[in-house]
Formats: C-alpha cells, sequence, structure tokens
C-alpha cells in the first residue's frame, strides 16, 4: 500500500510539472506565484495525506500483527474447543454406554424384584395356606397344644382341647407368660430354655386358674418360624390313668400278698409231701426186695410202674419247692464266674447225666463275670444244660456248647446250643409256661416247671430268655445277665 501512494505522489508531481511548464508560457508571474503558493499548499496537503495514510498504513499493519495473533488464539481456541468437544463427544458416549448398562442393569434387577415379589407373594400365600392347615390340624388334635415364645415364654397360640383344659377362653391365654399361669416353674427356670432340661412324654402338672391342677403326660419340642424360636407343647390329661394306676397298684399289691402267700402254702405242702413220697419209695423197694423171687413179670412191671410215679412225684414236688423259693426269696447279686459255676455242675449235678447219657459239656471261650443271685443262676444253668443233655437224638451223643454271643446296654447274651431233637416251631411258641413239657421219643420227660423256673429267675434279673430251634437238628437257649460295671465300659 505505501508503493501505490509513492507512485501516485510521483505522478501527481510529474503532471504538475508539466502544468506549470504549460502555464507559464501562458500565465504571468503573478499567476505562476499563484499557483506556486497552491501547489505548496496542495504539497503540504498531500504530504499530510500521505502522512496520514503512512500513519493508516502503520495502524493497518499493526491491526495485521493483531489480527494474526487473534487468529491465532482463535485457532488455538477452535482447537480446544475440537478437543473439548471431542472430550465432550468420548464422555456422552461413554455416558450413554453407562447409561445403556445401568438400564440394563435396573431391568436386570426390576426382574429379579419382581421375581422376589412373585416368590414372597407366595412364601405368604404358603404360610397363609399352611397356617390354615396348622390350625385345623390344632383344632382336631387329641392332644392339648400351646405355642410358647421360647425367649419371652409368651403364649403366642392355643388349640381348642388346650383352651378347655386350661378352662379359659384363647383370647385370656394368648400374650400371657407361662411362668405360674399354666406351668409351675418358677421365671428363670425354665426346664427347656433356662435348665436344658429334655420333657418327652413326661408327667407335669397343668395349673388351672380355679385351683384344681390337672396331672398331664407332656411333650416338648423346639421349633423355629420366621426367625424365632418356639416351643411346642402339647400334652394329655392323665387323669384317668392316674386314678387307674392306683386301683391297679392296690390290686398288685393285694394280688403279691396273695401269691406270696400261695408260694409259701406250696413251699410248706410240698415240703411236706417229700416225707411220705421217701417212705412210699423206700417201703415199696423193701417190700419188692423181699418178694424177690415170687413176683411174675406183671407184679415186677408194676413195682417199676409204682417206682416211676413216686419218682416223678418227687420230681414235681423238688421243682415245686425251688420254684416257691425263687418266687419268695429276693435276688442277692454277686460277682459270679460262669466259668467257674459251670465247672461245678458238670463235676457235681451234672456229671451223673453226662456219664449216662455219654455226653460232652465245651465252653470254647471263656465267658465273662455277670452279677447275678449266685443260687439261682446255678439252678438256670442246671435245667437248661440237663435238658439239652436229656433231649439228644438216638445213638447221636449229645454235645452242649456254652458261649458268650454279644454283650450291649450293660447285659451279656449267653447261649447254650445242642445238637438234640430240636423243638418243634409251635412248641417254641409257649415253652416257658407252666407245665409245658418238651416231648421227645425218650421216657423221660420232665415236670413241666423247670424252663418256667428259669423264665423267672432271669426276669428278677431284668433279663431276657429265649430259644431258637430247628426240629430234629438241634437247640439254643438263649438269656442275658448284667455285666460287672467294671466291664460295661469295654
Amino acid at each position: 500500500m505505501g508503493a501505490e501512494l509513492s507512485s501516485i505522489k510521483t505522478k501527481n508531481m510529474s503532471v504538475k510539472k508539466n502544468n506549470i511548464k504549460s502555464r507559464t508560457k501562458n500565465m504571468d508571474k503573478s499567476k505562476l506565484e499563484e499557483e506556486n503558493k497552491h501547489l505548496h499548499q496542495e504539497n503540504r496537503r498531500l504530504t499530510r495525506q500521505a502522512e496520514d495514510v503512512a500513519l493508516a498504513n502503520a495502524h493497518a499493519a499493526e491491526l495485521m500483527v493483531q489480527l494474526e495473533e487473534a487468529n491465532k488464539h482463535l485457532e488455538a481456541e477452535i482447537e480446544r474447543r475440537k478437543e473439548a468437544e471431542q472430550k465432550l463427544q468420548k464422555l456422552n458416549r461413554e455416558i450413554e454406554a453407562k447409561v445403556h448398562q445401568r438400564t440394563a442393569e435396573l431391568t436386570v434387577t426390576n426382574e429379579r424384584l419382581t421375581d422376589e415379589i412373585n416368590k414372597r407373594e407366595l412364601v405368604e400365600h404358603n404360610l397363609r395356606e399352611h397356617k390354615q392347615r396348622l390350625d385345623t390340624i390344632l383344632s382336631t388334635l387329641l392332644t392339648g397344644v400351646v405355642i410358647v415364645d421360647s425367649k419371652t415364654h409368651e403364649i403366642v397360640d392355643v388349640n381348642p382341647l388346650a383352651t378347655r383344659m386350661i378352662g379359659l377362653p384363647k383370647e385370656r391365654i394368648i400374650g400371657k407368660v407361662c411362668h405360674a399361669f399354666i406351668c409351675p416353674a418358677e421365671e428363670g427356670k425354665c426346664p427347656i430354655s433356662d435348665l436344658g432340661l429334655t420333657v418327652d412324654n413326661s408327667e407335669r402338672v397343668l395349673l388351672r386358674p380355679n385351683g384344681k391342677d390337672i396331672p398331664i403326660l407332656k411333650n416338648v419340642t423346639k421349633a423355629f418360624w420366621q426367625g424365632r424360636e418356639y416351643l411346642i407343647e402339647s400334652f394329655i390329661d392323665i387323669t384317668e390313668s392316674k386314678q387307674a394306676e392306683r386301683e391297679l397298684k392296690r390290686i398288685n399289691e393285694k394280688l403279691a400278698d396273695s401269691n406270696k402267700q400261695l408260694q409259701e402254702f406250696i413251699y410248706v405242702a410240698s415240703h411236706d409231701l417229700k416225707e411220705p413220697l421217701r417212705k412210699v419209695s423206700a417201703f415199696g423197694g423193701m417190700l419188692k426186695d423181699a418178694l424177690k423171687g415170687k413176683l411174675n413179670d406183671d407184679e415186677l412191671e408194676n413195682f417199676d410202674f409204682m417206682f416211676e410215679g413216686t419218682g416223678r412225684m418227687q420230681e414235681l414236688v423238688d421243682s415245686l419247692l425251688a420254684y416257691s423259693k425263687v418266687m419268695i426269696k429276693d435276688i442277692i447279686l454277686k460277682d459270679v464266674d460262669l466259668n467257674v459255676a459251670i465247672e461245678h455242675l458238670k463235676r457235681q449235678e451234672l456229671s451223673s447225666w453226662i456219664e449216662q447219657t455219654h455226653g460232652t459239656l465245651r465252653i470254647p471261650d471263656i465267658l465273662p463275670m455277670v452279677q447275678c443271685d449266685p443260687t439261682q443262676i446255678k439252678l438256670l444253668l442246671l435245667n437248661l444244660i440237663k435238658n439239652a443233655l436229656i433231649y439228644h437224638r438216638e445213638d447221636v451223643p449229645p454235645i452242649v456248647t456254652i458261649r458268650a454271643c454279644c454283650r450291649r446296654e450293660g447285659y451279656i447274651k449267653i447261649g447254650i446250643e445242642d445238637n438234640g431233637i430240636g423243638i418243634k416251631r409251635e412248641q417254641c411258641e409257649n415253652i416257658f409256661a407252666m407245665f409245658k413239657r418238651m416231648h421227645s421219643r425218650r421216657e423221660y420227660e420232665g415236670a413241666g416247671i423247670g424252663l418256667t423256673l428259669c423264665k423267672r429267675i432271669i426276669e428278677k434279673h431284668g433279663g431276657e430268655i429265649g430259644v431258637s430251634s430247628t426240629f430234629g437238628r438241634g437247640s439254643t437257649f438263649w438269656f442275658t445277665l448284667p455285666v460287672l460295671k467294671s466291664l460295661k465300659k469295654n
């Protein structure tokens, strides 16, 4: 722009010079002066104009510099805004992704919440149905039922039978603390929640407002419902049962007294019968010896029949005496070595039977020590072992094996096994009844009291007795006796 102004100024000066020259020719001096003056003024004006243009150019240059700086700042601002816009777009995308993710999560959560609500509604529906069924069951039970909060001991529910037994309407029972209301236990001494006891078919007392307490048979069970523990107490009125029990006790006492008198009578009568029988047997023997050589076969057979009859009567009397002694006498428990007891029987009472039958008595293992009445257990073993020896098969010598079978709950099971004729199934059912004999092909049939006596002996020791048999192949009589306390831990 400065070059153009200089060119214009040069051209103007040239034109002016030409004009001056031309005018000088045609004008006079005064005009030249005036014209010169005019030109000088014009020149000054042009100079000022050139200065103004130069100043304007300087301002324009300064503005251009400022404009360039402004453009740089604008470009930087545009670049910054582009970056900001890109970050904003990225942030918007991230926000949109998070919104999408959160929306998906909220959708899943909403679905879960809806499913949970449906499940809870189903549970509440089932709970309502369960409560209805429970109420129906409680109303039809033949036992009184009281439901108690185990922490507060407040009664939360009762069934109709319990309200009738307590003697108050349901609304006057629910909310009451069971202590001293229906239960005689003191506060803080609840047998279940405070003392940790178990009430299972236990005899208790049900308190009533009218003061007429009821004896009950009570059972308490813990149950959890909706995060709380409850005590389910069920009970039945045993007033009539207690009355019947007292009456039965009175009858049993009378019966025991009568049995004792009867047993004493049997003992005295049997004892008094022994002497006449002994005399009859002795006199018959003397008479048979005196008439030897004068008696025919039939007469000798009659003597033998008499001796057999008196022998059976003596055996029956001995059995009755033993039975009455067992029933009358109380047992005296002592530590008994069964091995020693059986060995003593083998050498004494059983020796003749073993010899007559050519039998064998075996104890393959050492038998344990037991607690029992020595006299009564000796009688028990004698009867069982003698039966095992007697009832053997023809041409098969008896083998009697005694062994300890098993041990449980402080008792040992002893088995007496034989290889004899066995017992028919129908005979096993009542073989321990009085006067039930074990029939065989041999003449000996027994008095019919021995096994009954064995059963009474075992019952008085708190044990059990039984038999297992295969007809024609042998039998095993077994019984249980308490083992020594020192052996129960083993």
